[in-house]
């Protein structure tokens, strides 16, 4: 079986046992390693292994690199545009405040006017029913006055002014004396006189 047997040609033939092995993983990059080596001192350009191989390098066009740079700039002024929108909004805030600040001090400013105004109409009133308070109070004491004036007077003489006198004045006097004062008053006035105002006392007695 080792032997080798010759062929028909006269030539030996080798069996599977004689033949030699193939080289291992390592002996193979050894090898390659080699024959780079060797291929390097002939001048010759080194076979490139499975791993080394690459794809050509692919450029940038240059339409790429113009539409980058350009939708920079434009990244960039939309940027800016934002940031000076923001700025105008600020700006726009602060008057905003300033106005608000300013309506609330005008209107406490109008609403302490409008209640000096009331407080000043009130006080005005007051005074006014006071004084009107005060003529009422004089006009009674008047009356009262005259009708005890003409109450402690001579019938005949108070007749006589009663005659003299118009018609409104000498009925508020009548009323204001006492009846018994007023009927000796008016025996003494001319009789179409005293029935006038005796009509009149009557007309109006509530």
């Amino acid at each position: 079986m080792g032997q080798a047997s010759p062929n028909a040609k006269g030539k030996p033939v080798l069996s599977q046992e004689t033949l030699p092995a193939p080289p291992s993983g390592a002996q193979q990059v050894a090898l390659g390693d080699g024959q780079r080596s060797a291929a390097g001192q002939n001048g010759e350009s080194p076979v490139p292994t499975g791993k080394e191989i690459q794809g050509p390098a692919l450029g940038v066009p240059q339409e790429v690199l113009a539409m980058l740079d350009q939708r920079k700039r434009s990244l960039d002024r939309r940027e800016e545009a934002v940031r000076q929108n923001e700025e105008r909004l600020l700006v726009l805030r602060a008057e905003v405040d300033k106005l608000l600040a300013q309506n609330e001090a005008m209107a406490k400013r109008i609403e302490a006017a409008v209640a000096k105004e009331e407080q000043r109409a009130a006080g005005q009133k007051t005074a006014q029913a006071k004084a009107l308070l005060e003529k009422e109070r004089l006009a009674l004491e008047q009356k009262a006055q005259l009708a005890k004036m003409y109450e402690t007077m001579p019938p005949e003489d108070a007749a006589a002014r009663l005659e003299r006198m118009p018609e409104r004045t000498a009925i508020q006097i009548l009323r204001l004396v006492k009846t018994k004062t007023a009927g000796a008053i008016l025996a003494q006035v001319k009789p179409e006189r005293a029935a006038k105002l005796t009509e009149q006392l009557l007309a109006q007695t509530p």
